[in-house]
């Protein structure tokens, strides 16, 4: 249905949605062997747009392990991208920062990360050459207000301030449900992988700035300006043929 693979792929995350060109093909995660988003802010739905020229695959919404998902369960849509042949992989979503590093409604990609999960996945592809690189990562920085290394808890429920000081000593500056079993994926799979995560809150040292409301507020709100980025990056991308 969806043809040969585009490069690229895309994750929309919590409340962040699609916009720009029209769909050429889409499916819903329901008619899929996939696990299914189990939050409201994730719609469950893959299909193909053409932008600046490039075939790129959108999925809105995934699977998460608050949703009672193993890693390996949860990352099983990274695996079914790189299976098919897409190349590169750019996450996004929401996530809180610790500390006012940057603002939230401000972008962060994350360099690094702490597994506190409590589980991790593992993906092999026999065969395939070693192509991993960080071209994807370089580009989408340019466009980050920081990049932090991020601690990837299991959710749903937000850290305690004990968790957030923890969180801090070890070297954290930003906490995510969602990332860090993609980005093990990712890598695993030999994914050109990026993230690129709005900020909707903030711990300031006693307690959280920020709530669900707000969250999903920023994130409608920044979902056109993602979707610029998207066309700056395709176009950067084409211009200094990293992509």
């Amino acid at each position: 249905m969806f043809g040969p693979p585009p490069d690229l792929a895309v994750v929309l995350g919590s409340g962040l949605q699609k916009q720009g060109p029209r769909y050429e093909a889409k499916l819903n995660f329901r008619d899929l062997p996939l696990p299914r988003p189990e939050t409201a802010f994730h719609k469950g739905q893959i299909g193909t747009v053409k932008m600046r020229g490039q075939r790129l695959v959108v999925i809105e919404g995934r699977a998460h392990m608050y949703d009672g998902y193993t890693a390996q369960q949860a990352t099983v849509l990274v695996a079914a991208l790189s299976f098919w042949g897409v190349r590169r992989l750019l996450s996004t979503g929401i996530c809180g920062v610790i500390g006012r590093v940057v603002e939230p409604g401000q972008w962060v990609n994350f360099d690094g990360h702490l597994n506190l999960t409590g589980d991790t996945c593992f993906w092999a592809f026999p065969g395939r050459p070693v192509q991993h690189t960080a071209k994807l990562r370089h580009l989408v920085a340019a466009k980050a207000a920081e990049r932090l290394v991020v601690a990837g808890i299991r959710g749903p429920s937000l850290p305690t301030a004990a968790e957030y000081r923890m969180f801090e000593h070890l070297g954290a500056g930003a906490v995510s449900m969602s990332v860090v079993p993609e980005g093990l994926a990712a890598r695993q799979l030999r994914l050109d992988h990026a993230s690129f995560y709005l900020v909707t809150d903030y711990w300031d040292g006693s307690r959280v700035v920020g709530g669900v409301r707000e969250a999903r507020r920023l994130a409608q709100r920044a979902s056109g300006q993602l979707w610029e980025i998207l066309d700056w990056l395709l176009t950067t991308a084409a211009e200094s043929g990293e992509v």
